[in-house]
């Protein structure tokens, strides 16, 4: 379910479609990232998510003990990387990282890792996205 974006945010309507990443608060004073998105055009998505599905398969999960997972709908396709840490001698269960590609365009990255993913994986699969549109040319 899509929830309404905070008043302090730009909603992903009114984020022109030039892959630059937005960062979402959760409180006003923007001290608080809760997630990044940013906005391609609908053509675009099925190619950020086959460059995804390339970077995050079962060997990356393998290698970095976590567990990757895709769900495909009607209108977005969802990777999720869970991760588990000890608590109190109860294994947990965290979201590293969520990934949503909604078909008309927008891509939202939630989870523990969203910064760093966007720091430092989002232009590498940006390049990658770029070279694979040069190449199919």
């Amino acid at each position: 379910a899509k929830t309404s974006t905070k008043w302090w945010n730009v909603p992903a309507s009114k984020i022109p479609a030039d892959e630059t990443i937005h960062i979402d608060y959760n409180d006003q004073d923007k001290t608080s990232p809760c997630n990044t998105k940013f906005v391609t055009t609908a053509d675009r998505v099925p190619l950020w998510v086959k460059v995804c599905k390339m970077r995050y398969n079962e060997e990356y999960g393998k290698q970095n003990g976590q567990k990757v997972e895709w769900r495909e709908g009607d209108q977005e396709d969802i990777l999720f990387i869970t991760g588990s840490e000890s608590k109190d001698g109860k294994v947990q269960e965290t979201c590293v990282l969520s990934i949503h590609f909604w078909r008309n365009g927008t891509i939202c990255i939630q989870g523990s890792a969203f910064l760093g993913w966007t720091d430092k994986i989002f232009p590498a699969l940006k390049r990658k996205v770029e070279e694979t549109l040069k190449n199919n040319e």
